[in-house]
């Protein structure tokens, strides 16, 4: 288990750059952001990547080139594929209150044909409550938001003092990243901002458990 303290052990490799050999899976690039009142992220362009995005804390204002202009809130989820090309711009859509999100770049599966698509959805608070709520994957189960890849992302807030368990199957990897609270995977302790890298044949059982209280993301990878 590979761990990564802060918001800077998350990584993000340029599109242009990214390879098999230099990401994590089919996972580009993760980052954890923590944005002042009234910060616009200007306008920027994306291809053959699918970014999905999750907010903590806050309202994010999405635009882009095709006139979508979205709100998001905290709870909710988006997944944008870029297709051949996406030009978009974000900001923090309060002049009062900090917004903080997850997002993670995922090289899509190119067998498939990499339209550019739109997906948004709420995960009330219920469905995360000690537990594992799936929030996107390779075949939209559960109603889950649909990614190209074989690639099942959980999100968990975790309150009490048992462990959730996630079970790894052979040959797969999973990525934790830790948005708030702190907690432990298999007895390695995690704070905010903390994220662990989970390969090779040991921790299959994965065994997570809030310190207090946490909210976390699970990404588990080909």
């Amino acid at each position: 288990m590979r761990i990564s303290h802060g918001m800077s052990g998350s990584f993000c490799i340029p599109e242009k750059q990214s390879t098999e050999q230099d990401s994590f899976s089919c996972m580009q690039g993760i980052d954890e952001y923590a944005i002042d009142p009234g910060v616009v992220f200007d306008s920027h362009s994306h291809r053959e990547v699918e970014i999905l995005t999750y907010i903590v804390d806050g309202i994010l204002e999405y635009r882009d080139e095709a006139g979508r202009r979205r709100l998001l809130l905290g709870g909710e989820v988006q997944l944008v594929g870029a297709g051949s090309g996406i030009t978009h711009s974000e900001s923090n859509a309060s002049h009062s209150e900090s917004l903080h999100v997850v997002q993670a770049w995922f090289r899509p599966d190119h067998s498939k044909k990499a339209d550019r698509s739109y997906q948004q959805r709420y995960f009330p608070d219920d469905g995360k409550r000690d537990k594992l709520c799936l929030i996107a994957s390779g075949d939209a189960r559960d109603a889950s938001l649909s990614l190209s890849q074989d690639v099942d992302v959980y999100a968990g807030t975790l309150h009490r003092a048992e462990p959730v368990v996630h079970q790894r199957k052979t040959g797969r990897r999973v990525w934790v990243q830790i948005a708030r609270g702190a907690l432990s995977i298999n007895d390695v302790a995690l704070g905010p901002g903390d994220a662990a890298a989970i390969s090779g044949d040991e921790d299959k059982g994965l065994r997570l458990q809030a310190q207090g209280e946490a909210e976390f993301l699970l990404i588990d990878l080909p």
